[in-house]
Parts: structure tokens; sequence; C-alpha cells
């Protein structure tokens, strides 16, 4: 498509005089990047569903199948509000505020859910998941936000697309290091 044929609001010039112009390739890079940390920690529990049933005189936390599928269960409750209250938040605190507190909530939820792992306890495992959830899909609604304002009309496609591709690098890499490095520590045969 020829530049005179894009509508006035998505003609390249709109990008000279402002800061967007450089800046919007190392922000999405930026914003992926967080999602890439989302997405790695979201299945990491998918990474270790082998170590979690690992009985628990083998080094394992010992517990059957449908109690590991609560670690999902307790991620998923708050995602059945938290995109609606978080575009609420946005709206009114704006952008940079509410995925700074949002972030904040992601890494205590990683944090706690770490150190039931360090100490085998899987009541803080879902107590991570629980908090990890609420701060979770509001990052996604933060990724949209962010992309919707420094993309314009005829970026805006590769702006969501690199949006959607990079947690899912996230989440390859997570299911792929992290049973070798847990197996590894712990000296746990690999089935």
């Amino acid at each position: 498509m020829d530049v005179e044929e894009l509508p006035y609001e998505a003609q390249p010039e709109y990008l000279l005089g402002t800061k967007k112009r450089f800046w919007r390739f190392p922000a999405l890079f930026l914003i992926s990047g967080f999602a890439f940390g989302n997405y790695w920690c979201y299945d990491m529990p998918a990474s270790l569903e082998y170590a979690i049933e690992y009985s628990k005189a083998d080094g394992g936390f010992g517990v059957s199948a449908t109690k590991y599928g609560l670690l999902y269960s307790s991620f998923g409750i708050p995602n059945l509000f938290m995109p609606i209250l978080a575009g609420i938040m946005f709206d009114k605190f704006g952008t940079r505020l509410s995925t700074l507190l949002f972030a904040t909530v992601l890494c205590i939820g990683q944090a706690i859910y770490t150190f039931g792992a360090k100490d085998y306890d899987f009541n803080y495992l879902l107590a991570g998941r629980l908090v990890f959830g609420f701060g979770c899909c509001a990052m996604y609604v933060a990724q949209s936000a962010f992309v919707t304002k420094w993309f314009i009309n005829y970026e805006l496609s590769l702006g969501m697309a690199c949006m959607s591709s990079f947690p899912l690098i996230g989440s390859f890499i997570s299911a792929t290091v992290i049973p070798n490095i847990f197996e590894h520590y712990y000296n746990l045969d690999p089935r």
C-alpha cells in the first residue's frame, strides 16, 4: 500500500513531531518483555507438575493430580472479574500507575509461590497463584493500553502480533528450562 493511500491519521508524518517515532519499538520490546515474564511464571506449575506430584518421601509435594489442578483454579478465580476491574482502574488512575500496581501484585504473588516451593508448602503455592491471578490478566489490559498508545493505525497489527507471540516464547522456554533445572537441583529422575 502506498503512503498516499493511507488515511491522514495513519500517515508516517504523524510520528515526525513526537518521541514515539524513535521509542515505539524499544517500548514494544519492553511491553513484550513483561508479557514474556508473565507467561514464564504462569506456566511454571505445568513445568513442575511431575515434581509437584512426586512423593514427599522422594523430595516432591506428594499431591494428587486433582489437588495439583487447584493451582490453575486458584489462578483463574480472580481472572473472572479482574480484566473488567483493571480496565476501570486504567481509565480512572492512568496506565502508568495501574501497571505499576499490578506488576507489584504479580511479583508478590510469584514470591509467595516461590517461597511455598522452597518450603514444600502447597498452601503457599495456592496462595501465591491466587495473588498472581489478581495481577496477571490486568497486565494484559496494560499491554493493550500501551500498544494502542505507542502504535498508530498502520503499525497496530504489528504491535499486537508481537504482544501475542512473546508470551508464548516465555511459556515455551519455561516448559523446557524449568523442569531440567529442578530435576538437576533436586536430583530427581525424569520420567
